[in-house]
């Protein structure tokens, strides 16, 4: 009897693990601004396990090139989120997002869709850092470290108001 409940839970525990897993897979084009290779190869397999594609650059010029630069068309279908590191060399991620965010200002007539996610990422978790992130111009905040949970709940948040928006 008593292995037979050992059995049981082990059934349970694997299917709430499936469970899991199948919320926290996405099917979605990620840019990732960041400039710490440790940290880039942490986020790069969060999301490459929860099944999106990702391009890494490591600092805000590049970050605003590879939004600017596609294709209108292929940004448009290109990235449905960038996760932005604030503390970057050459333009950090708060400049980087107001360069964006006025890039898609200027392109809204021709293209008539909705901005791009930003969610920032930063080590500052002190007052004030969030409402910072807020005021340039990104839709989010997640503070480093983070946890793949962490990552998956900011990706359906983004996700599900792309879509109600």
């Amino acid at each position: 009897m008593e292995e037979k409940n050992k059995i049981d839970n082990l059934s349970t525990e694997s299917n709430d693990e499936n469970t899991t897993a199948e919320q926290n897979t996405f099917n979605a084009r990620i840019l990732v601004a960041e400039d710490n290779p440790i940290n880039q190869e942490l986020v790069l397999t969060m999301l490459e396990t929860m099944g999106c594609t990702v391009l890494v650059v490591d600092n805000g010029v590049k970050a605003v090139e590879a939004i600017t630069q596609a294709p209108l068309d292929q940004l448009r279908g290109g990235y449905d989120m960038v996760l932005m590191d604030c503390q970057m060399p050459e333009l950090d991620g708060y400049q980087a997002t107001g360069e964006i965010r006025a890039w898609e200002k200027s392109e809204q007539d021709t293209a008539g869709s909705a901005a791009i996610p930003i969610i920032a990422l930063t080590a500052n978790a002190m007052a004030g850092d969030r409402e910072r992130c807020i005021a340039s111009g990104m839709d989010d905040y997640l503070t480093q470290p983070f946890t793949q949970e962490a990552l998956a709940a900011i990706c359906q948040k983004m996700a599900l108001s792309r879509k109600n928006g």
